[in-house]
């Protein structure tokens, strides 16, 4: 392919078009990729063309292709891969200068919106931990100016965007335009700089990167690159589409890291994800693994190490147990299966027990409909529910998994008499048959403390639906 001609034979064409991007910077003062620092033409040309250009829009992409040979071994291809990022940033950086802050054919956030770098993120990532192969001089100096071009056209992007409406946000722009113009080799103060201007996807881009560089496999230096990603996790309250690129990620990745270092960011990293938005995290495990294997509550185990963040998972699940009837075969019945099986493991640590009492009339009740709203089993299935032993570990039906997490919910809660009542009277059996569960309903109130005496408005105002809706649809 074009793309691996370019890099395994040095001496091999590539292309007309890649040669007119290439060779930008030639056509002003015979500059080489070696320089990596020529002096800004006062009519430079360009490759990029008119915004909307089918042209430009390859040219969007050229980036997206080169990345991958930034983390190969061979030091010679990172340093011809790097150099021509640099090239390609060099003339971005100038085509955004030229560009009139005002056009009277489109307005600047629609010439924005033509010009995009879907690979920002991970471009200023890679060019961050390329600056890291200290003994490659040349790979080095062209990264740094390839990020500093980046870098104007960030701040660029900001003023199209009308990020600058206010004096201090003018004010601070100018400061970074004049840091632009100086530059540092402090990759530490580049990414911070870059940061304030980043979107939560570009951000979580870059911390994506920052988990492939940090796996043993890779050729980047992984203390930098757990470095980056300690940086950009802190306060970052992310998207919640862009929490679960990160819970996923970290998933797949933590088996393939064994460097202290970077396992404690990661560590650390993931209790202040869950803490900033605890919700989105807990709906990124229950779809990681709507099972709760042993991989995945270990980081059940890192989100609960934030005492913050426990009370709002909790309530998390609570949520997503009162969204639809127990079985239904959609995704959301899917989370519904998986909210009960992380509470049922999470009920088996006495730690989470004051926490999760908090919450017990409101997740018992949703826990009773749930079984009431589940439909006639015929007798086989009710035995296998109410007699044979509960395994855990072994593939378990839905309702059999919302009866054992009831029945654990009550021991937590110390309700130890009604839960043997419930054994004792096979209560659990009787709320789920089409005759008998309104008896079964009296005498779960017979037996012992009620918990809906707790909540005598839960029923008709937070959950969609409630034990009158299912008794008339049983009645149809």
């Amino acid at each position: 392919m074009l793309h691996s001609l370019v890099f395994i034979h040095p001496s091999a064409s590539i292309g007309e078009e890649l040669k007119d991007v290439f060779q930008v910077s030639l056509a002003h003062g015979e500059h080489t990729e070696e320089e990596c620092s020529p002096p800004i033409p006062t009519t430079p040309k360009t490759f990029w063309g008119d915004p909307g250009d089918h042209r430009a829009e390859q040219h969007l992409l050229f980036p997206q292709v080169l990345l991958p040979f930034t983390s190969l071994q061979s030091s010679t291809v990172r340093q011809r891969a790097v150099g021509r990022i640099w090239k390609l940033t060099h003339s971005l950086a100038h085509y955004c200068q030229e560009k009139p802050r005002h056009s009277s054919e489109q307005s600047p956030s629609a010439s924005y919106d033509e010009l995009r770098l879907p690979v920002l993120g991970q471009l200023v990532g890679c060019l961050i931990l390329c600056c890291a192969f200290v003994q490659e001089d040349k790979t080095c100096r062209c990264a740094l100016s390839a990020l500093r071009h980046l870098y104007r056209f960030v701040l660029w992007r900001s003023r199209w965007e009308g990020q600058l409406d206010e004096q201090g946000k003018l004010e601070q722009w100018e400061a970074d335009h004049e840091f632009s113009l100086t530059w540092t080799t402090n990759t530490t103060v580049i990414l911070l700089r870059f940061e304030k201007y980043f979107h939560s996807s570009e951000k979580t881009d870059l911390i994506l990167l920052a988990l492939q560089g940090m796996r043993d496999c890779s050729n980047y230096n992984t203390q930098v690159a757990s470095t980056l990603m300690a940086i950009l996790t802190v306060d970052f309250n992310p998207m919640p589409n862009d929490v679960q690129r990160i819970v996923t990620a970290i998933h797949r990745s933590r088996k393939l890291i064994t460097e202290e270092q970077a396992l404690r960011t990661i560590r650390s990293s993931f209790a202040s994800l869950a803490a900033a938005n605890p919700r989105a995290v807990t709906l990124s495990l229950l779809r990681c693994s709507p099972t709760c294997d042993k991989d995945i509550w270990e980081l059940w185990e890192l989100a609960l190490s934030s005492v913050d963040a426990v009370p709002k998972m909790v309530q998390a699940l609570l949520h997503q147990l009162e969204t639809v009837p127990l079985g239904q075969k959609t995704e959301v019945g899917v989370l519904h299966t998986a909210a009960a099986t992380a509470l049922h493991k999470l009920l088996q640590y006495l730690e989470y027990g004051p926490q999760v009492r908090l919450v017990f009339p409101e997740l018992f009740v949703v826990l009773i409909i749930q079984l009431v709203s589940a439909g006639p089993l015929a007798p086989l299935e009710i035995t296998a529910i109410t007699e044979d032993p509960f395994r855990p570990s072994a593939p378990t039906s839905a309702i059999r998994m919302v009866v054992e997490t009831a029945h654990s919910l009550l021991l937590c809660a110390e309700m130890d008499n009604l839960a043997f009542s419930m054994d004792t009277h096979n209560l659990w059996a009787r709320l789920q048959g089409a005759a008998t569960w309104q008896n079964g309903l009296h005498s779960l109130a017979k037996y012992g403390p009620n918990p809906f005496h707790a909540l005598p408005h839960a029923l008709p105002h937070t959950l969609p639906y409630t034990v009158p809706q299912v008794q008339r649809s049983r009645n149809k």
